[in-house]
């Protein structure tokens, strides 16, 4: 389920984890710095951990298989097809963390098809999550974008609201390279769209008390939890 309280309690591990990631990207180990800056990029392009598997046989790419090719030095883009078929896009300019790719493709001498994250998996970037995720990281994201667009979007008429979800559903979608639908059922956390259109005032005032995520996060869905067993 992707309830408000469980994502407000992966943004304060997740939170939690920076001082670990921080080391660990400074550190002489070669395969831990990969899986680290495999994870800015999750954070911050919304990319799909990859596999293998996919990219061999579908060529389709995710953060761990990235090859040289997908990346432009000079645009300071990622671009790549990534699963069905999407094309997957970023811009690293103004992700402080994410940018850390450009400097490991530069200072690394590999062909355009070797894989730049060649030593980084889905098991070791997890291992390195733990409790987490890379799949809660993304989830993060996304719910943090759709927030985000909701923030100074309130709107009397529950029409005008229901657009502006729908707006701010695609900015999440997009920001995990998503589909809109998917984006919606599997990621965001529907007490924030319950009381975003039936309780306005109520969010409004949430926003107004709590000045971070997790702690909004937590409040709404605390008062969720009361209007439901009312």
């Amino acid at each position: 389920m992707n309830s408000a309280q469980r994502i407000s309690t992966i943004s304060k591990l997740y939170s939690k984890k920076q001082n670990e990631l921080n080391q660990l990207i400074k550190s002489n180990n070669d395969a831990k710095i990969q899986c680290v800056i495999g994870i800015f990029l999750i954070e911050e392009c919304g990319f799909r951990v990859g596999n293998k598997k996919s990219s061999t046989e579908n060529g389709h790419f995710g953060t761990t298989t990235l090859q040289n090719k997908h990346v432009n030095k000079r645009k300071k883009e990622i671009s790549f097809i990534g699963k069905s078929g999407v094309v997957n896009k970023c811009a690293l300019n103004g992700l402080k963390k994410a940018q850390q790719l450009l400097e490991y493709v530069t200072s690394s001498k590999k062909s355009r098809t070797t894989d730049i994250l060649q030593r980084a998996t889905e098991k070791k970037i997890n291992n390195i999550l733990s409790p987490l995720t890379s799949q809660d990281i993304r989830r993060l994201r996304a719910n943090t974008i759709f927030l985000d667009n909701l923030k100074g979007a309130l709107a009397d008429e529950r029409k005008e609201r229901q657009q502006k979800v729908k707006s701010a559903v695609e900015k999440a979608a997009a920001s995990i390279q998503n589909k809109p639908a998917t984006c919606r059922r599997s990621y965001l956390a529907p007490e924030i769209i319950t009381l975003y259109l039936d309780y306005p005032k109520k969010f409004q005032r949430i926003l107004n008390k709590y000045t971070t995520f997790s702690a909004i996060m937590a409040s709404a869905h605390r008062h969720m939890l009361r209007t439901k067993h009312r």
